[in-house]
C-alpha cells in the first residue's frame, strides 16, 4: 500500500507543513526531515508515527515557513499542534 498526505497550520504567524508518503514493506523504517529549530521534536514525531503506522517506509517532511518578513525566529508550538498535523496525515487515503 502506497500513501500520501498533507497538512498545514498556523500558529503565531508561523505556518508549519507536515508531508508524509509511505510504500509497503515488512519492516518500519521512518525517515524524518526537520528544520533545526525543530530538531528535539524528532523524538514525539516519530512516536506519533509508530502509534498510527505500523509498517512500511514512511518519510516525514516538516518545514517551517517564518512570518511576513522571512525573519527566523524560535517556534513555539503546542504540542497539540504537532499531534494533529501529523495525525491527519497518518490517516490512510485511497488513491
Amino acid at each position: 500500500m502506497t500513501g500520501y498526505g498533507r497538512a498545514e497550520t498556523d500558529h503565531a504567524g508561523t505556518r508549519f507543513s507536515v508531508e508524509l508518503n509511505s510504500v509497503n514493506r515488512k519492516q518500519s523504517d521512518i525517515v524524518i526531515n526537520l528544520p533545526r529549530d525543530l530538531a528535539e521534536l524528532e523524538p514525539r514525531i516519530r512516536q506519533t508515527i509508530n502509534e498510527n503506522i505500523s509498517r512500511g517506509r514512511t518519510n516525514a517532511i516538516i518545514t517551517l515557513h517564518s512570518g511576513e518578513n522571512g525573519a527566523q525566529k524560535k517556534p513555539s508550538m503546542p504540542k497539540r499542534h504537532g499531534r494533529l498535523s501529523i495525525g491527519r496525515c497518518a490517516q490512510p487515503s485511497p488513491i
